[in-house]
C-alpha cells in the first residue's frame, strides 16, 4: 500500500471494497506492524546520532506490535484502525508547522513626543519540523513562508545548502538563467538562504512501560541518562512515562552545544457542528506537537539552560503531496 489515505479514497468508489476497507482487521494490522506508516517505523531509542549517523545494538529494538509474535490490541481500544488512527505515531507524508506571532514597540519618531503615536511591529516567524522513518529530523526556524520553503526541506538540500555555505561559492552569471558552469538551482534562492540555518536532529517516542516493570529489566539501550533525563525530571514525580511525549536532540550554533526539544503529541480539537442533527467530524489523529520543554545544553561545561515559551505555539501537521510515497 503506497498510501493509507488514498487506498481509503479509492474505497469510496464501492461500497464492497468500503466494507472490507473499514471491518477487515488484517488490513489495519498489517498497517499498524508495516514500516512504511506503522509502528515499526517509530523509535522509542534513539537509532541514530545529531548528524544521522546509524546507531547499532546488539538486541532487537523495542516495537509495540512485533509481526514475530502474537500481538493483542491494547485496551480500552477495540480494532486494528483505531490502534492505527489513536495510537501516538509520527507522520512522515507532511511537515510539523508552528506560526508564532508577536509584537514588539517601535522606535518613536525624533519630531513626536507623544508615546500614543510610536509604532507597533507584528512580528512573525515558523518553526518546522521533518520527520524521517530512520530516526533523524530536520529542524529549521525561519521567517520565510511555508509556501517558499517547505517544498525544499530535505536532507539533501540541507546538505547542498550547507556546502554552499561553507565554500563560498561566487558564480558569476554568463547569461540570465544560467551560470557558466551551467544552468541554476533549482531551488530558490530564498529557500536556500534559509536551509543553511537548518539543524540535523535525531528524534524517539517515549517507551510505554507497564507499572511492573523494574529499571532492572529495562535494556540498557532504552535506559534515560545522562542529559536525556531532562525531559523526565520535569515530570511530576512518580508518574508513568507517557507514550505521547516526543524527545528530539538537535544541532546547537556550535558544536559544544546541543538543543533539545520536549514536545507531546496531540490531537487538533474538531469544530463543534452548527446544526444539531449534523454527525459530529472526526478529525486526524496525532497531527499536534504541543511544547512540554525546550533546553540547550552544553558540552563543555555540561550546563543546561532552559528557552521560555511564552510566544510559542504548538506544531501542526500539514500534508505535503509526494513526502513518504517511496
Amino acid at each position: 500500500m503506497i498510501d493509507p489515505a488514498s487506498f481509503c479514497r479509492m474505497a469510496l468508489v464501492c461500497k464492497r471494497l468500503a466494507y472490507h476497507f473499514a471491518h477487515e482487521q488484517h488490513i489495519w494490522k498489517r498497517l499498524c506492524q508495516g514500516s512504511e506508516f506503522g509502528f515499526k517505523a517509530m523509535h522509542y531509542s534513539f537509532a541514530c546520532d545529531v548528524h544521522g549517523i546509524p546507531e547499532y545494538t546488539l538486541g532487537p529494538r523495542y516495537t509495540p506490535f512485533p509481526r514475530s509474535m502474537p500481538v493483542q490490541i491494547p485496551e480500552p481500544l477495540s480494532s486494528w484502525a483505531e490502534v492505527f488512527q489513536i495510537f501516538p505515531r509520527i507522520r512522515f507524508t507532511g511537515i510539523y508547522i508552528s506560526t508564532v506571532n508577536y509584537t514588539r514597540p517601535g522606535a518613536a519618531s525624533v519630531y513626536q513626543n507623544t508615546s500614543w503615536n510610536s509604532p507597533i511591529h507584528i512580528v512573525t516567524y515558523y518553526r518546522y519540523l521533518r520527520f524521517y522513518p530512520d530516526g533523524t529530523v530536520i529542524y529549521l526556524l525561519t521567517t520565510v513562508e511555508p509556501l517558499e520553503v517547505v517544498p525544499y526541506i530535505s536532507k539533501e538540500n540541507v546538505k547542498a545548502a550547507r556546502a554552499i555555505s561553507q565554500k563560498q561559492f561566487h558564480r558569476q552569471m554568463a547569461d540570465p538563467g544560467n551560470t557558466i558552469t551551467g544552468p541554476t538551482d533549482t531551488i530558490p534562492p530564498i529557500a536556500m538562504g534559509a536551509l543553511r540555518q537548518a539543524y540535523r536532529g535525531r528524534w524517539r517516542l517515549a517507551k510505554p512501560a507497564p507499572a511492573s516493570d523494574s529499571a532492572d529489566d529495562v535494556p540498557q539501550d532504552d535506559l534515560i541518562s545522562g542529559y536525556e533525563s531532562l525531559p523526565v525530571k520535569a515530570q511530576s514525580a512518580g508518574a508513568p512515562p507517557d507514550p505521547r511525549d516526543l524527545v528530539i536532540e538537535t544541532e546547537g550554533v556550535g558544536p559544544k552545544y546541543m538543543y533539545l526539544l520536549h514536545l507531546s503529541l496531540r490531537s487538533v480539537s474538531a469544530p463543534k457542528p452548527t446544526n444539531a442533527n449534523m454527525t459530529p467530524p472526526n478529525p486526524s489523529k496525532n497531527t499536534k506537537l504541543a511544547w512540554k520543554g525546550y533546553w540547550s545544553y552544553n558540552r563543555l561545561t555540561d550546563d543546561w539552560a532552559e528557552f521560555g515559551l511564552k510566544n510559542d505555539r504548538a506544531f501542526v501537521f500539514r500534508r505535503v503531496r509526494g513526502w513518504g510515497m517511496n
